[in-house]
Formats: structure tokens, C-alpha cells, sequence
């Protein structure tokens, strides 16, 4: 409990420093398995050559912060990476649930509300992805910065403002609601 407080407040510290507006989540994520509906691929696969991808300005930015404020350097030293990051990863697709790609996918996850883990377990995963090409409509309730515009080949997590990440351990209950919907909304 005490990282999601730490978590919640270098969140919104972080949001009220540097960005011209502030929207900062007040609860834990929360998880809403019909967004799956504007993800382009939806496939089960193991991550591999995860890592983490530090903006440079972003963290200058946070840097000259801590300088001024140094009250919150104990904060920060728990997320080294704070929130001027992203994660880029590669799948080994064991099956397309949702679209078609190669069987090895390059995958982009800002998760700029709740921060990147520093490692992910190679398990096996359902993952929901967008393309940068997309057909679909953008729910406004999406991540407004997909990084998939860095380059066209590779895919960004679905996630929506505020909720949980369409990465999912294949045999959890959120993959099953995930694996429901999608039936259910391509008969």
C-alpha cells in the first residue's frame, strides 16, 4: 500500500510540474475488458527483450525539479525512471486472438499514468495492441500519446486514461473477459 501512495504522488507531482494541464488519476486502475473493441491485434505471446526507453528532455526536466525541490528526491529514487519513460518490447506471438501481423511484433507501452515496470517475466500474456496505422475510432478515453508514431511498424499497448493495461497473464480472469468479448462482438 505504501509503493501505490508513492506511486499516486510522484504521479501527481509529476503531472502538476510539467504538463500545461493536470489530470491525475485519483483511484487504482481500473479495468474495462470492452475497450478491447479499438485494439487493431489482440494476441497471446511471451515478452522478450523488454526495456525500459528514457526521454532525455523529460528527464532533464525532472532533474532541474529536484534541484529546486529536494524534498522529493526520496520519491523519485524509488522510480528512477519516474514518468519520462516508456517501455519497448517484442512478442513472439503463439496465436492472433484479434487481426493479423508477423509472428514477431515490436510494441511500444507508454503506461504515463502508472509507470512502466522495470522487468516483465517472459510468461505467456494476452496482449491488446493499436496500430499507428488504425482504422478505428480513438476512444478518447486512450492514452493520448501513442508512441507507435515513432515508427509505423511498431504497435502501442491499449490502454485507457486511468485503467489497467491490456497485458494480461493468459489464464487470468481479465483474459478470460477479454477472450469473451471478443467472441461475443465478432459474431
Amino acid at each position: 500500500m505504501k509503493y501505490i501512495i508513492r506511486l499516486f504522488l510522484v504521479v501527481a507531482l509529476v503531472s502538476i510540474c510539467f504538463c500545461k494541464s493536470v489530470h491525475a488519476c485519483m483511484k487504482l486502475p481500473i479495468f474495462n475488458a470492452k475497450m478491447v473493441k479499438h485494439a487493431d491485434l489482440v494476441v497471446v505471446g511471451r515478452i522478450i527483450n523488454y526495456e525500459i526507453i528514457v526521454e532525455p528532455k523529460a528527464s532533464e526536466n525532472r532533474q532541474a525539479f529536484l534541484e529546486k525541490h529536494s524534498r522529493f528526491k526520496k520519491i523519485f529514487k524509488e522510480f528512477p525512471w519516474g514518468l519520462t519513460s516508456y517501455a519497448r518490447f517484442e512478442i513472439v506471438v503463439e496465436k492472433f486472438l484479434l487481426g493479423q501481423a508477423k509472428n514477431k511484433i515490436i510494441v511500444n507501452w507508454n503506461n504515463s499514468t502508472f509507470g512502466e515496470p522495470k522487468s516483465m517475466p517472459a510468461d505467456k500474456y494476452l496482449i491488446a495492441l493499436r496500430s499507428s496505422k488504425s482504422k478505428k475510432t480513438r476512444n478518447p478515453g486512450l492514452n493520448a500519446q501513442e508512441l507507435s508514431t515513432l515508427s509505423p511498424q511498431v504497435f502501442t499497448v491499449l490502454q485507457g486514461s486511468c485503467s489497467t493495461a491490456f497485458i494480461f497473464d493468459n489464464t487470468s480472469k481479465h483474459a478470460s473477459d477479454v477472450r469473451q468479448i471478443l467472441k461475443d462482438h465478432l459474431k
